[in-house]
Order: C-alpha cells, then structure tokens, then sequence
C-alpha cells in the first residue's frame, strides 16, 4: 500500500513540476496565472521623455524604469484619423533626471495602438499585446529585431528605419499598411498577407532576385494596391511587370506611407 501512494506521489509532482516548466507557447495549467498583457521597451532616454502615444480601452501601468512610482492611467479610445491620434492627448511623458539607457514595462488588456517613434529605441517586446491593431516604433529607433508573430490583429506596422536584416509578417494576415523602408532587409515575403495594400519597402537591401520573388508573394486581389521599392540595389533591374500584372501600382523612389485612417 505504501508503494502504491509513494508512486502516486511522485506523479502528482512530476506534473506539477511539468506545469511550472511550460513555455510562453503552451497552454497554461488549470491552476496557473495568465501573464498580463504588457508591451516591454529598452530606450535611451533624457530629461523629458515623450516618445509613446498608445490608445485603447481600460487602464495601463506604466513602469518607467527608474525606481519611480508606477503610474496608473486610463487609456484613450482609438480614434479614426491618425493626425488626430498624434495630438498630446495621447502622450504619455516621463521626466528622467539624467540619462541613461532603460527599461520601459507598459502593461495593459486592451492596448490596440501603440506609437513609439524617434525614441531611440534599442529592444521592443510586443509579444505579449495581442490586442495590438496599429504599431509605430521607426524613425530613430535601433531596432535589429522585431517579433510581431504573436499579434495576428496588426492592420498598420511601421517599422520603418530601423536595422531589420529580417521581417516575418506571416503571422499578420490583417495587416493592410506595412512600412518598413530604411532598414537593412535582403527579402521579405508577404505572400500571406491577403489583404495588404500598401507596401513601403524603399531604401533596404534587396537585390534584382529580392524583388522579383517579393513581387511573386503579392497577391492579386482586386481593388487599389501600391509598393514603393525605391533605393533598393534591385530597383533599376527588376521586373516590375510581375507586379503590375496582379494589379499593384510600383514607385521606384522612397516616399513616406500614408497610415490607413480605418484604425
């Protein structure tokens, strides 16, 4: 009998202790925590801090990373136009009284944009926030690494001038607008990505062969659809009727995207 509840014993544990031991990417035990949804950012920061605009519903902490009291607030609702979403009213500031380079915890259920440009951003983790539709974080950030695989919600990314040498959106089957001119790709495929229709990939490193294979993943769906390749070493030499042929409008000069006002 002993025996019995001995090896019954060391069940109990063995799965306890296989539960305390899954991974981000299983399923949580019965008894454990979820993990909050939270976005996580390393930056260079100084003195006056404004560089993150976000909306959404409900309420975010915000740890600012420098042993200051975290902050409560509520977020704003999205709104429709993105020059209305850039006002103050959706900018969150922190006064740092020196600088140096630190670790920023946003943590929120319902954090559907999230703007974080010229922020000099060294690392993004936005793995967490699946609830995510629109991600700006280009523009003066330092980014060699982006993981947007968990956020199958994103219509509007810009990642744009960063140091990408790879982006995989094949996760991102709502993505419509994607921007990721001036970083250092070599290929991109967005054969995935069904219902894109505005494509930025200027200024990157992709070759004659790049561009020909990104134009075979473009899709053919009808309506107005447009890809900006400009200042790509393949620019001049590729074929560009693989494109137009699907229906895509191609510019071989770099011009900033026009984000999507459907948000």
């Amino acid at each position: 009998m002993k025996r019995v509840f001995f090896v019954i014993l060391i069940a109990v544990l063995s799965i306890t202790a296989a539960c305390n031991d899954k991974s981000d990417n299983d399923k949580p035990c019965n008894n454990a925590t979820p993990e909050p949804s939270k976005i996580t950012m390393i930056t260079d920061v100084s003195g006056e801090y404004g560089g993150i605009r976000m909306a959404g519903t409900g309420t975010i902490t915000i740890n600012w990373g420098d042993g200051t009291e975290v902050e409560t607030q509520m977020l704003k609702e999205p709104v429709d136009n993105w020059d209305t979403f850039l006002n103050t009213e959706y900018s969150y500031n922190h006064k740092y009284s020196g600088t140096s380079i630190l670790t920023i915890i946003i943590t929120g259920e319902n954090i559907t944009h999230f703007y974080c440009r010229n922020s000099q951003l060294k690392s993004l983790d936005v793995s967490k926030n699946a609830a995510l539709t629109n991600l700006i974080c280009g523009n003066g950030a330092q980014l060699t690494n982006l993981d947007v695989s968990k956020n199958a919600a994103l219509t509007n990314l810009d990642c744009s001038g960063n140091k990408l040498t790879n982006l995989d959106v094949s996760k991102n089957t709502m993505l419509i607008n994607l921007n990721c001119e001036e970083n250092l790709l070599e290929s991109l495929n967005v054969s995935k990505n069904t219902k894109l229709t505005n494509l930025q990939c200027g200024s990157n490193q992709l070759d004659v062969e790049a561009l020909n294979t990104l134009f075979g993943t473009l899709h053919n769906n009808s309506g107005t659809k447009q890809i900006d390749i400009g200042y790509n070493p393949g620019t001049h030499g590729c074929d560009q009727n693989i494109a137009t042929n699907k229906g895509w409008t191609v510019s071989d000069y770099s011009s900033l995207m026009t984000m999507s006002n459907n948000y």
